[in-house]
């Protein structure tokens, strides 16, 4: 019983994500995932390919500064992604038009508020996910702006 109510109030309370503290990069690498898009990363940042190349994830030690996210509308749905909300605008990633989404991603009784941009290619969805204050830092544009698809999936 003792352990119930505890367990109880962690999904009553939620706990908010707080982004990435790296506010600037004097260094950057570019990331290349083979037929599928190049983006530029901060040298300070991991890399971790995920679910078979369908989520990667970019860290600053031990903080997400940005998720990717590969994946067709089944595979999206009940995991808390941008296809349970309205888009705000619309927005160009690596020049293909798409959606940009504002939302909190929410992980039991965890949440982030997040900003994506959705684009279609291909078969499925490619999208660029930053944990946010309340807008994009100069980081996360930066790795937005050199955001490149690789092959023809877009088009």
């Amino acid at each position: 019983m003792r352990f119930i109510i505890p367990f109880c109030l962690c999904f009553m309370v939620q706990c908010r994500i707080e982004p990435s503290s790296l506010v600037q990069s004097d260094v950057w690498v570019s990331f290349e995932e083979s037929d599928l898009f190049s983006c530029d990363v901060p040298q300070a940042c991991v890399i971790s390919r995920r679910e078979n190349g369908r989520f990667f994830v970019i860290e600053h030690q031990n903080q997400v500064l940005a998720k990717i996210h590969w994946l067709s509308e089944d595979e999206g749905q009940g995991r808390g992604l941008w296809f349970e909300h309205e888009p705000v605008n619309e927005e160009w990633l690596g020049g293909i038009q798409g959606k940009a989404y504002h939302y909190k991603h929410s992980d039991g009784p965890f949440y982030a508020q997040t900003s994506s941009v959705v684009v279609p290619y291909g078969e499925r969805y490619l999208a660029l996910e930053f944990i946010i204050e309340d807008a994009r830092s100069a980081v996360q544009q930066h790795i937005a702006d050199s955001f490149q698809f690789i092959g023809q999936k877009g088009i």
